[in-house]
């Protein structure tokens, strides 16, 4: 899998959450095999790789579409290596 930066998500950046200097956008993370929620109309449910992921502004929207039992919700920037 190649490299992913933070660039790479610049452009979810816009209208999203802010902390400090930071700008925070949230996947939707299923528990048992770390999958990723995937946006609406895809053909699986889930995506393995996070830039295919579906994305939310605030984790107030993100908690209103998991399913409690089995996803958590993770903010993008915890998710890309350093």
């Amino acid at each position: 899998m190649a490299s992913l930066s933070a660039c790479t998500f610049a452009g979810w950046a816009l209208g999203n959450e802010r902390r400090g200097d930071r700008t925070m956008t949230y996947v939707i993370k299923r528990s048992e095999d770390g999958a990723y929620v995937a946006p609406s109309g895809q053909r699986s449910s889930y995506v393995r790789a996070l830039q295919y992921a579906r994305t939310f502004s605030t984790r107030e929207s993100a908690e209103r579409e998991r399913c409690p039992g089995n996803e958590t919700i993770v903010s993008v920037e915890d998710e890309v290596p350093s």
